[in-house]
């Protein structure tokens, strides 16, 4: 039986020789742990439960006490008391440093939580202040609202990760923890969660980033090993690439479920020619009276038409300014381009664009001077903020055209990209795909819906076809 050395990470067969001839070994109660540590064992009779908030302290059978007490499954016992082993022998070790020992130790496993001399806790102290100018540094000087939010959500992440670590293997985790271990017994607690795989392959992303900036931060502690960060960072490519297939199975389901909510191209004209009758009935009574009411219904009818017009996402919409509205370009023919600074993708496409007729441009500028609310953005709620209810409003401007489909902005954009899909050769919907601030293989990825029975019926006519067999059973 072959067992990976703790002190060279090779693969070995006779571990006191390898440590006596390898490592110049000497000291019999350092080998003697060591062997423990390599082989699995306990170094003495009492272990400490590393649940967190369990006072039960030494306890001779942690086994039960995680079963009767905590009621742990199998796979989470056994990493508990392999954690709980681990910390004992490393604390043996301390002990042992600390008297002194003749012939010395040679093993420095133990070194790293009080080289410095610190408490308890001070390496997650230290993995909190590097995660804090992590995110400082992801923000940037002056950060977008959806840049800040994600530098937000990557610190999060990767702190729930060590404080993870930091209650499964006690206050010195990175002496005690085994790396590989540590990230599997975090990916068995995220789908304890129910998360979806996409969303477990997204956490690996943020900790591998988080793990290779730490790694050369002058911030970072002797206590916090450069070593363990390194083989958490490996640790966490290697696990996205056992997750690529799960990943692509989990977008073909994402993509099967929007194929029953794909929004006809009939109840989407519908909505347009209905909205364009509405809205000059809004203007009209909201000139004569600017209840707030009234500004609610136009914002609806005027959000789901500039949606189903542009195809955009709703933060373009949330975002866009009474000021950018002023700015509007011309294009040759009268009509009215728009650039929204802030939406999701502006760091990859810039700024989205939002083409209105003269008419439309009309309407939008007149319910911006016309309202009585004082507002930087074009839509607004009564107190002047960013509107984020705009999709209550959107969908009680469809209700009231009597149409049937439930709906919301990302649902008409996936219908307008999946019908642009089956109707417009390439050039055109790579041209679109500019317009909606993403490319055509990002739209088959994650918002094209599936085939329909129909389109598949007409697939079929296509493979035979193309074997010469047009004339087959039914």
């Amino acid at each position: 039986m072959s067992f990976r050395c703790e002190l060279c990470s090779e693969q070995i067969e006779n571990v006191q020789n390898h440590l006596s001839d390898r490592h110049r070994m000497s000291n019999e109660r350092e080998m003697e742990l060591i062997c423990c540590l390599i082989k699995g064992r306990q170094s003495g009779p009492d272990l400490i439960c590393s649940v967190p908030g369990c006072t039960a302290g030494k306890t001779a059978r942690l086994d039960r006490h995680l079963e009767r007490v905590h009621r742990v499954d199998k796979a989470e016992k056994k990493r508990l008391i392999a954690a709980a082993r681990r910390h004992a022998i490393v604390d043996e070790l301390r002990k042992l440093r600390a008297g002194s020992p003749d012939p010395p130790m040679v093993s420095e496993l133990d070194l790293s939580g009080t080289s410095t001399g610190s408490a308890a806790g001070e390496q997650m102290a230290n993995v909190s202040r590097m995660l804090g100018t992590f995110e400082r540094e992801s923000c940037g000087p002056h950060p977008s609202a959806k840049r800040a939010e994600n530098a937000r959500q990557r610190t999060r992440r990767t702190r729930d990760f060590f404080e993870f670590c930091s209650r499964s293997y006690g206050h010195h985790f990175f002496d005690t923890m085994p790396p590989t271990d540590a990230l599997l017994g975090y990916l068995a607690v995220l789908y304890g969660r129910k998360l979806t795989v996409s969303t477990v392959r997204h956490y690996l992303i943020d900790v591998r980033i988080f793990c290779s900036y730490a790694a050369e931060s002058s911030e970072r502690d002797a206590s916090v090993s450069e070593a363990k960060l390194r083989h958490l960072q490996r640790a966490c490519l290697h696990q996205m690439n056992q997750l690529r297939g799960d990943v692509r199975a989990h977008r073909a389901e994402v993509r099967a479920s929007n194929s029953g909510k794909i929004i006809p191209r009939e109840s989407l004209c519908k909505f347009l020619s209905g909205a364009r009758r509405h809205i000059p009935r809004l203007m009209e009574a909201f000139a004569k009276a600017p209840r707030l009411g009234v500004m609610f219904k136009l914002q609806g009818f005027l959000s789901g038409y500039m949606s189903i017009l542009t195809g955009h996402r709703r933060c373009v919409l949330l975002n866009m300014t009474a000021l950018e509205v002023s700015r509007a370009g011309t294009a040759r023919d009268g009509y009215r381009v728009i650039s929204v600074k802030h939406h999701k993708t502006a760091a990859f496409f810039g700024e989205a664009k939002v083409t209105l007729s003269p008419l439309e441009y009309s309407w939008t500028t007149g319910m911006i001077s016309q309202r009585s609310v004082v507002s930087d953005f074009v839509f607004c709620t009564a107190q002047g903020s960013m509107c984020l209810p705009l999709l209550t409003h959107f969908r009680a401007a469809w209700r009231r055209l009597r149409l049937p489909e439930d709906l919301g902005f990302t649902v008409v954009r996936n219908s307008i990209i999946t019908h642009a899909h089956g109707r417009l050769p390439l050039r055109k919907r790579e041209c679109l795909a500019r317009a909606l601030c993403h490319n055509v293989q990002t739209a088959l990825r994650y918002y094209v819906a599936d085939q329909t029975d129909d389109l598949a019926r007409v697939s079929r006519s296509y493979a035979l076809s193309a074997l010469g067999a047009l004339k087959t059973p039914k």
